[in-house]
């Protein structure tokens, strides 16, 4: 296989795994941002902040950790390691933010000293 034939292979089975991964947790991402945010405006951006995350974690991760010429075999199984890491990787930072966020948001805003 050439070392372009490998690099497109590589990224086309990457963009294939992010897409589907958006596909899967769009939806439901954005309406527990909107219960976050408490705006559709503020939803919307944090979606389409987090899916260029998914999008772009694994496709960098695998630009930079391919090594072509070796077996094309181990090549996809390393390809596929490779973008699972960075898509576990994106979603452990969304995950983490979307916690903190929702824990904030059940403690509710702490009294002003004035109001005491």
């Amino acid at each position: 296989m050439s070392t372009w034939a490998q690099l497109a292979a590589a990224l086309g089975l990457t963009l294939a795994l992010s897409l589907t991964a958006l596909a899967v947790i769009r939806r439901p991402l954005f309406t527990v941002l909107e219960y976050i945010c408490g705006t559709d405006v503020g939803a919307r951006f944090w979606t389409a902040y987090s899916s260029v995350l998914i999008f772009l974690a694994p496709l960098f991760l695998v630009a930079i950790m391919l090594r072509a010429g070796g077996d094309p075999v181990a090549e996809v199984q390393a390809t596929i390691a490779t973008a699972a890491v960075g898509l576990i990787a994106a979603f452990v930072i969304m995950g983490l933010a979307v916690s903190i966020s929702a824990s904030k948001k059940q403690a509710g805003p702490k009294p002003s000293p004035a109001a005491q």
